[in-house]
């Protein structure tokens, strides 16, 4: 579409389209046609200048990331309160949805750290 005179509406038609086929796989468990839609996703943001993400060292950095730190950070919290409440369902539950979102809860000596799964 970009390459019929910046046709930028029927762009970003294609590009809601591969979302909407990317959130099916994902309701339907499929997580190999999920992946090939997010790098579809991803390469259409890019061309279209839509892609806030920052490359290289800072991305790590920036409001999202910052705004993710604060919500996984409050999970675990939780998480940790249940534990010394001896709540293990409670735990468990927290640490599963995590889980389930691409976080990885790794227990210390210092207390939880977590991740982004690989």
């Amino acid at each position: 579409a970009m390459e019929d005179d910046l046709n930028v509406p029927q762009a970003l038609a294609a590009l809601h389209e591969a979302v909407r086929a990317g959130n099916s796989a994902l309701a339907g468990h499929d997580l190999d046609a999920a992946a090939a839609r997010l790098a579809e996703v991803e390469a259409m943001t890019a061309v279209l200048g839509l892609d806030d993400v920052p490359e290289g060292d800072d991305a790590a950095a920036g409001p999202v990331s910052d705004a993710l730190d604060s919500l996984v950070r409050s999970q675990i919290e939780a998480r940790a309160q249940a534990r010394a409440d001896k709540d293990w369902a409670t735990a468990d539950r927290i640490r599963d949805a995590l889980a389930a979102a691409g976080v990885v809860v790794e227990d210390g000596a210092d207390g939880a750290t977590w991740r982004l799964a690989d």
